[in-house]
């Protein structure tokens, strides 16, 4: 899912410094076009289409999609949060193979600390639970996260 995305956002960036490129303006300012091209982006893909209903590439074809805490979208700040985690951590993928291994809620740490949750598209809530907070400790660095607790089904 990660891997389809960050590809269709280097592709998109691709053609965006080729279409930079084909100015002709001085190097400073295509550098700075760039950077700036990257940036936009990452924010409009991984921030405003992974929340809204047409989501990105990589979770459609997951079949998945990203809620927030109360089931509905996220808000721009979680997602803001959840892709400057994602892409300042280069080892994040990493972190999240050996996170979601004990993790309860199969929830990698850059969404809990955006307060989301990946789920199926077609899943239904299966009840209420309480919000809770949680300690993590993630080398050396400590995290004080809001989470869902689940009720116990008998």
């Amino acid at each position: 899912m990660d891997v389809v995305d960050l590809f269709a956002v280097v592709v998109l960036w691709f053609i965006a410094a080729f279409a930079t490129s084909l100015l002709g303006i001085g190097a400073e300012f295509t550098l700075f076009m760039m950077a700036a091209s990257w940036i936009g982006i990452v924010v409009l893909y991984f921030v405003l289409l992974k929340r809204s209903a047409f989501r990105t590439l990589g979770d459609k074809l997951a079949g998945v999609k990203i809620i927030g805490m109360d089931g509905q979208r996220p808000s721009i700040g979680s997602m803001i949060l959840w892709v400057s985690f994602e892409m300042l951590s280069p080892l994040n993928w990493l972190l999240d193979l050996a996170w979601l291994v004990d993790d309860p809620n199969r929830q990698a740490l850059r969404d809990k600390l955006a307060q989301t949750y990946v789920v199926k598209l077609a899943a239904l809530p299966i009840g209420r639970g309480k919000l809770c907070y949680r300690y993590y400790e993630v080398f050396l660095y400590n995290f004080l996260v809001r989470e869902v607790q689940a009720e116990k089904i008998n």
